[in-house]
């Protein structure tokens, strides 16, 4: 039987507001949008699926001990012509969000926020889930993972060159022992910069195979840390 890979199941209520049902992208083999070719012929159910590493800030410079840390993300992405829409999914996390980071996403450029991507103007379908296999070095087990599909955000027409998304991910709070647990999945490597007071207890890091949606890769990460 198949381990489930629980951190990943959006329990988390807020993550499982998504964009579309995942087949529009798992079905685009041969057809990756995010190709370096024909880019302007993106739509809705063609978007451009950006790739890009995500920085993931957890509290701000030195944080005190003992208290809530918010946890937020920004993934930077390259667009090398103007395109309609693209698609990208937001980190998995095992802790819960609550109604505010809802709210929190944010597509800017060097000249602002880009307006046309305000959620309302989101296609949404929170009852499409995508679920996949997934092979981890640890235990070499086949584990089956569920999660939401991409957000697909429309884009003001002429934007291209550096653009970021911006998340919030709520917030993370200590247990009994003041020890914070970050752990959660990405589709794209993740820096973390933890407070500037902060101790790392325990680091345990994977990069698993999957096959999902053109992925073949998906990074998992679990850090235990605690404040000075």
């Amino acid at each position: 039987m198949p381990k489930p890979l629980s951190f990943l199941f959006i329990g988390i209520g807020a993550a499982a507001i998504v964009i579309l049902g995942y087949q529009l992208l798992a079905n685009q083999d041969g057809n990756d949008s995010g190709g370096d070719d024909g880019l302007n012929d993106t739509n809705s159910k063609n978007p451009f699926k950006v790739t890009g590493k995500i920085l993931m800030e957890v509290g701000k410079g030195r944080s005190l001990p003992g208290l809530a840390l918010s946890v937020n993300a920004t993934q930077s992405v390259y667009l090398k012509e103007s395109v309609s829409h693209i698609a990208f999914w937001e980190i998995f996390s095992d802790w819960k969000k609550d109604g505010s980071a809802e709210s929190s996403l944010r597509i800017t450029d060097n000249k602002g926020i880009i307006d046309v991507t305000d959620p309302s103007q989101f296609i949404v379908n929170p009852a499409i889930m995508g679920t996949a296999e997934v092979i981890c070095p640890s235990d070499k087990n086949i584990r089956t993972v569920e999660f939401g599909s991409p957000y697909i955000a429309p884009l003001k027409k002429g934007v291209q060159g550096d653009i970021l998304i911006r998340y919030n991910l709520g917030m993370i709070t200590p247990d009994n022992e003041k020890e914070y647990r970050l752990k959660f999945a990405s589709f794209y490597e993740t820096e973390v910069k933890l407070p500037d007071n902060a101790i790392i207890k325990s680091n345990n890091d994977e990069i698993c195979d999957i096959d999902y949606a053109g992925f073949s890769k998906i990074f998992l990460y679990d850090t235990i840390f605690e404040l000075i």
